[in-house]
């Protein structure tokens, strides 16, 4: 966000289509939300088979039969009995559970099974994410407590952005894969050449070299990335705290894990106290 003002990035925000004031009662933008998905994929394979046109329908009448058709024609899957209709996807085919093809596959280790999950990702969902994300920097803007970081850049410690071609998509993980559509006028760090880096470890020894060149205003990311991170770069140029090299430093935007079994860890490398931002 360097170098731009306030006033711009808001306009710039709301040219991209984020909502930066969410004041609709959560209820119906739930309502809202789930007749656009049915919406987008009735004529799909999936929507076909299940029923989304009657699902629809109900709605209309009422949001209540609107829920109780699509707990009959919807069933509950599990990732097992839900991954025949995403390998289709992963071989290529157009229109199985959303409209056109599937172009990416975010790998996640999740917590059963034991083995690596393919998740499809549409470019809506990314389109979406960024939106989510760009939310919360438009709310950064309306806290006056925030102005002196305005001017600062924002680091996102993420997982590489490199994908890897994998039958006829490819494969990553969905932090990475959601830096590839951040603007450059919001300024994320560490940049797309350090991003790229696949190995873990000279990813971060190449964002702790760099440290003292930039100025980080905002931190986001998995608390656990973010401590090995703020560690490493304390170690490297011999500091008390991180605030001795980001004097602007001022919000952590933290999610995916409970941030309690963290946060007393993360107190110890801030100079003073910050803001945090919770996701999860």
């Amino acid at each position: 966000m360097s170098g731009y003002s306030s006033k711009l990035v808001k306009r710039l925000l709301k040219a991209r289509g984020v909502r930066l004031n969410l004041v609709d009662p959560p209820f119906e933008i739930q309502v809202c939300e789930l007749c656009y998905l049915l919406k987008r994929a009735r004529n799909t394979y999936f929507g076909q088979t299940h029923g989304f046109d009657k699902v629809l329908e109900a709605f209309t009448r009422s949001p209540e039969e609107g829920f109780s058709s699509y707990k009959v024609h919807v069933p509950i899957y599990t990732y097992k009995s839900i991954y025949p209709f995403w390998f289709r996807m992963k071989q290529g085919e157009a229109n199985i559970c959303w409209p056109g093809k599937i172009r990416r596959f975010a790998l996640t280790s999740g917590t059963s099974e034991g083995s690596s999950k393919y998740i499809p990702v549409s470019l809506e969902i990314l389109r979406s994410n960024f939106k989510a994300k760009a939310g919360l920097i438009a709310e950064l803007y309306d806290n006056p407590d925030c102005k002196d970081m305005l001017q600062s850049d924002i680091l996102a410690v993420t997982s590489t952005s490199s994908l890897i071609k994998e039958d006829h998509a490819f494969k990553g993980d969905i932090s990475g894969m959601s830096l590839n559509l951040l603007p450059i006028w919001l300024g994320f760090k560490p940049g797309k050449k350090i991003a790229a880096m696949i190995n873990w470890s000279d990813r971060i020894d190449a964002i702790a070299e760099r440290a003292p060149e930039w100025d980080i205003g905002a931190l986001v990311g998995f608390p656990s990335w973010c401590q090995i991170l703020l560690d490493r770069i304390i170690s490297r140029h011999g500091l008390k705290n991180i605030h001795e090299i980001w004097p602007n430093l001022m919000v952590f935007t933290h999610g995916g894990v409970y941030l309690d079994t963290y946060k007393p860890l993360l107190e110890k490398v801030w100079g003073r106290p910050m803001i945090y931002m919770d996701v999860y």
